[in-house]
């Protein structure tokens, strides 16, 4: 089991339309460990952002460079 240290990310990278960021987690014996998420974001149809983590192929050398 882990916990979450804080509600933000330590660091964020963009590359483009697509985005990483890193989260710094503790494992039970209180040493600290990483883990990544990685987006991109979107115009929807009312003008508004929006963020997914769902890509289509003319991102995959994108996620491919920053992953």
């Amino acid at each position: 089991m882990s916990t979450t240290t804080n509600s933000k990310p330590v660091d964020r990278i963009r590359l483009g339309r697509v985005t990483v960021a890193i989260w710094r987690h503790l494992a039970e014996d209180g040493s600290p460990f990483y883990k990544f998420t990685i987006d991109t974001s979107y115009k929807d149809s009312t003008g508004n952002y929006q963020s997914t983590s769902s890509f289509g192929l003319r991102d995959a050398l994108l996620v491919a460079k920053i992953a």
